[in-house]
């Protein structure tokens, strides 16, 4: 059937901006990698018992750009067990992350119906990813947004002022997330999801133990997105919340506590139904 619903669970491995993440994070000099394992093993669990089919990642995989050598095996091994799952998986590049050392197996393990997209590529199609149905037939498309780096998305002026450079630079980003709508055309208006790294003005981040904006990049607002994207699945922030009530643009959270303030929040992940027309959240 044409409206076979599908199930995409949004997955944040981390999404913070200044203070550590996730693989090879540590607590005040306490290792988490058993933290980390206890989730990954819960994941696995539940993307299983609900027949999930899509797995997304909006960012920072890693707490350092030059990952551990533990970080890396288990970043490898997580992967291997998803794609025993039959569950596809999209990840992002997160401004934590190298996109150089995401990118490095990206071929091959876009074999593995995972699809790894670690900075802004210069053919934006590459950052459409189709989702099929059980009918191999299109029912969703992800546009895979990275972190956006600066040199991705403008070129500097000289004798710009801070506040120009702020604006252009949220300029450059709208800019990007409305050429990937425009690229989805071809697809006969499919729901369209969109995973970004960023920070998200009316985010509440009372809880992050550091102030995590860029550069004054809280000036982008849930208004600033194309109205196009059916769901926008964001990362950068541990906390699960929506932005500015607006049910289909929300932060999933980090996993786990990646601080003691942290300690009585509640984590999540979510998971999403998609149909031929339409994206519910459940």
């Amino acid at each position: 059937s044409s409206r076979r619903r599908h199930t995409r669970l949004q997955g944040d491995w981390s999404s913070d901006v200044c203070s550590s993440d996730l693989l090879g994070v540590r607590l005040h000099k306490k290792d988490l990698a058993e933290d980390h394992r206890l989730f990954f093993n819960f994941l696995i669990d539940i993307i299983q018992e609900r027949s999930i089919d899509v797995l997304l990642v909006s960012g920072d995989v890693f707490d350092h750009a030059n990952p551990s050598q533990e970080a890396l095996h288990m970043y490898y091994d997580i992967l291997l067990k998803l794609k025993h799952t039959g569950c596809k998986v999209i990840i992002t590049g997160g401004n934590h992350d190298s996109p150089a050392i995401l990118n490095m197996t990206g071929g091959f393990l876009k074999m593995m119906d995972i699809h790894v997209v670690g900075r802004a590529e210069k053919n934006l199609q590459n950052q459409l990813i189709p989702v099929y149905n059980k009918n191999n037939e299109p029912a969703a498309i992800v546009c895979a947004a990275p972190f956006l780096r600066e040199s991705d998305i403008r070129v500097a002026e000289s004798g710009e002022s801070h506040e120009e450079r702020l604006s252009n630079r949220k300029l450059g980003m709208m800019k990007h997330f409305e050429a990937l709508v425009t690229l989805t055309s071809t697809y006969s208006k499919l729901p369209l999801i969109l995973m970004a790294h960023l920070f998200a003005s009316g985010a509440d981040t009372k809880e992050q133990k550091r102030d995590i904006t860029i550069g004054g990049l809280d000036v982008f607002a849930a208004s600033d997105f194309p109205s196009n994207y059916d769901y926008i699945a964001l990362g950068h922030i541990h906390r699960p919340m929506e932005i500015n009530g607006k049910k289909h643009i929300r932060y999933s959270g980090s996993p786990i506590a990646l601080s003691f303030s942290e300690k009585d929040q509640t984590k999540q992940l979510v998971e999403i139904i998609i149909t031929k027309e339409v994206v519910s959240e459940i």
